[in-house]
């Protein structure tokens, strides 16, 4: 290891360094955050119960037999693991700009679990940890502390807090599945991580620019607006904008960052007005595209706006400013599921915390039936279920999984994740159009583009 490993590594250990300085010191010496080793650190992130919403996930009326068949269960205990009491860990943000997402996917991990003892599985104590929104310290001392604790399996976000945690995640073996940042192409194959939704906005630069040439013809160019995060994630982004746009002789006319949080993008939209882009591709999350919509429709600039998420939090932000952002993600309208696990899981959520789930709940509530998924399988070959090893074993042997996404009727849709990218081969996506604050389907496709079709 040369001086400047050393470096980075001691300033991300003191917590002397951004994450936008981590990712792109690491992408300066030519390694992924993944790559650096870890370390040890201070305990500033103790575990978390977040609170809100139903404790125990299940409202009392609630009848999971349909479940037993739609999922192809065991009947035998053994198979099902009933009375096995098993460890997972959980890195969410549970506080700072994105605690609404900590929120929202816990509601979907206790829905799970409790479902999942109900039916006769495992009873899986979830341990929580805050990486705080982003925060790359948090999430090194949160992989640090699962890890140490022997905790085999976890459910993350953020892309496993944009790499930070991936280092620890690889040294203790610990099966990952992140369904909220998913698989980012700068972490892509790391040891142990997966990404179980598409990445946002990569995967939807094909349909969506099939759609801006037939719908939006008088879009000739467009911008990249993005989070700051480091030249190993944000150049791999903007090659796969460009190639989309190359397709149908769109214009490039550059990115712009602005920092995780931003609230005021006077600034930022004084440099795009200047650019004169007619659409702006939009890669920030969270509060972020409320903000940025509020001030937008006050700027004077006419361009048009794809964003790469809908959650009602930003939507309140952005009040009716949101009339002007269409989106673009793989979106679950629980409104409308197309197989009937995600019309189960949509009522059941809304019976036991009062309010209808959107995608973040949907992704954490069927990765954790993916966790015990992989669970049933290490134990039908004899394995230990508590070793993170034999469960990354059998998730690479057979990387499918249900899904409340796609499917129709009894039969739930399929996720599946390659083997060698570590990301998903299948998600359904779709473009969105705002009134009101509701969201109406303009547009549906999968990865790549596949199955195109205007709704």
């Amino acid at each position: 290891m040369n001086h400047e490993d050393n470096y980075w590594i001691r300033r991300l250990s003191s917590g002397g360094v951004s994450r936008r300085r981590f990712l792109g010191g690491a992408a300066l010496l030519g390694v992924g955050a993944a790559a650096l080793p870890l370390v040890g650190c201070g305990d500033d992130n103790s575990s978390k119960t977040p609170t809100g919403g139903s404790t125990t996930g299940l409202s009392g009326n609630t009848d999971l037999s349909p479940l037993k068949s739609m999922l192809k269960l065991p009947t035998d205990s053994k198979s099902l693991g009933t009375g096995l009491s098993l460890k997972a860990g959980s890195v969410l943000a549970l506080s700072g700009s994105g605690s609404f997402y900590g929120g929202v996917m816990s509601k979907g991990i206790n829905l799970a679990t409790a479902q999942i003892k109900a039916l006769g599985g495992p009873d899986i104590s979830m341990t929580y940890k805050d990486h705080k929104s982003g925060d790359a310290q948090a999430g090194v001392n949160a992989a640090r502390e699962l890890g140490i604790a022997n905790i085999p399996m976890c459910l993350s976000s953020y892309g496993a807090d944009i790499g930070s945690m991936l280092p620890g995640i690889a040294q203790y073996k610990m099966l990952t599945l992140d369904g909220g940042g998913g698989a980012s192409p700068a972490f892509q194959g790391k040891p142990y991580f997966y990404g179980t939704r598409a990445i946002t906005p990569d995967d939807t630069f094909p349909g969506v620019y099939e759609y801006v040439s037939t719908k939006m013809p008088d879009v000739k160019s467009v911008q990249y607006i993005i989070w700051d995060l480091g030249a190993a994630t944000l150049a791999p982004s903007e090659a796969n904008l460009k190639k989309s746009l190359a397709k149908y002789n769109l214009n490039y006319l550059g990115m712009e960052t602005a920092p995780i949080g931003t609230t005021d993008y006077s600034t930022l939209l004084a440099r795009v007005k200047q650019k004169g882009a007619d659409l702006l591709q939009l890669g920030i999350w969270g509060l972020d595209p409320g903000y940025f919509m509020k001030q937008f429709v006050t700027s004077g600039i006419k361009s048009k706006i794809m964003g790469s998420e809908f959650t009602p939090d930003a939507a309140k932000v952005a009040g009716s400013a949101y009339d002007e952002y269409t989106f673009c993600f793989d979106f679950f309208d629980a409104n409308n599921p197309t197989n009937d696990w995600g019309k189960s899981f949509a009522d059941a959520y809304k019976s036991a915390n009062g309010a209808i789930p959107g995608f973040y709940e949907a992704n954490y509530y069927e990765d954790t039936f993916a966790l015990w998924e992989l669970v049933r399988r290490v134990i039908a070959k004899g394995g230990n279920v508590k070793s993170g090893d034999d469960l990354n074993k059998a998730l690479l042997d057979n990387p499918n999984f249900p899904s409340v996404y796609g499917g129709s009727g009894s039969t739930p849709g399929s996720t599946g994740i390659d083997p060698s990218t570590h990301t998903v081969k299948k998600r359904p996506m779709g473009i969105f159009t705002t009134k009101d604050q509701k969201t109406t389907m303009v547009a549906s496709f999968d990865i790549g583009g596949a199955d195109y079709k205007l709704v």
